[in-house]
């Protein structure tokens, strides 16, 4: 049974005041909050004012301070300041840093009391160099089963440089800094591909950059040390020690096999480190059979 229920009007009209001042109640707890909050994004006490980046090696710290700084200046909505400690943005610092920085590998961005922010830099690390023409000349032809030649590997027209040419590659083959220094001893130096701007580009796929490192780490237990590695297509790879001795592969083929066969032919035709600096070429790209050609 359904029953109407009626109110006066004294009794409305007390209600809709009730609701009126409750209305102008939430909207000035709304407006105070918002009046704190605007307040407190705007307070001095709050505000980021000093910048500490660590030491880098490959990219210059102080140019890192100004793009973060450069991220805090300036207000959201024109009204909330993105220097206060409250609300800047850690994820769009991190990206602006490794966007505009490519020797950056990790960012962590924290702050040290309210009014310090610190961003700690991980870099990447150099595992070997790239250069835009070979540190010394040298030829390497291409050949075929039979072993003629039949095209080349390395430019024949190439010009010796010093180290400002070459820029450093991190452990994936991608080149992330400019060499400051001419780099020798150990470090590998890679050629060919890459025409225009390297930094950023890729020598070759991850799988492949780390099979050739890890073929000159396997030509060291043969006392050999390949110091330039050439390429101009991608699938073949010549690999030139410091006798000048040029060792073809392929890049499909299996690294720990092409040591092994190598391994087996030195020590089968007995060739000793005096023979060895007399060879032009040892080509291990057609598996067992391995061919090799005296200067």
């Amino acid at each position: 049974m359904k029953v109407n229920t009626f109110h006066s009007k004294k009794f409305i009209e007390k209600n809709t005041k009730k609701q009126k001042i409750k209305k102008i109640f939430v909207i000035t707890v709304c407006i105070f909050i918002l009046s704190l909050f605007i307040y407190l994004t705007n307070a001095n006490f709050l505000r980021l004012q000093q910048i500490i980046v660590n030491d880098v090696e490959y990219s210059n710290r102080s140019d890192i301070e100004l793009k973060v700084k450069e991220q805090l200046e300036g207000r959201f909505l024109g009204l909330l300041s993105r220097s206060n400690a409250l609300i800047f943005s850690r994820s769009k610092i991190s990206r602006e840093i490794k966007n505009n920085f490519p020797s950056i590998k990790y960012v962590d961005v924290d702050l040290k009391g309210f009014t310090t922010i610190e961003v700690q830099l991980e870099e990447y690390n150099s595992i070997a160099l790239w250069c835009d023409t070979p540190v010394t000349p040298a030829r390497a032809l291409l050949h075929d089963e039979n072993g003629e030649e039949k095209s080349s590997v390395i430019p024949q027209n190439v010009r010796s440089i010093n180290g400002s040419n070459c820029f450093y590659m991190n452990d994936d083959g991608v080149i992330f800094a400019k060499a400051q220094y001419d780099s020798s001893g150990d470090v590998v130096k890679t050629f060919g591909r890459i025409n225009s701007d390297p930094i950023r580009q890729s020598y070759t796929d991850k799988k492949t950059f780390n099979n050739l490192i890890e073929f000159t780490k396997l030509l060291r237990r043969l006392d050999i040390v390949a110091d330039e590695v050439w390429t101009t297509n991608g699938e073949v790879y010549a690999f030139v020690t410091k006798e000048r001795v040029k060792i073809y592969i392929d890049s499909k083929s299996d690294v720990g096999k092409l040591f092994d066969n190598l391994e087996t032919v030195i020590e089968r035709d007995a060739i000793n480190k005096a023979q060895f600096a007399n060879i032009e070429y040892i080509d291990l790209r057609f598996g067992n059979r391995v061919f090799y050609k005296l200067k």
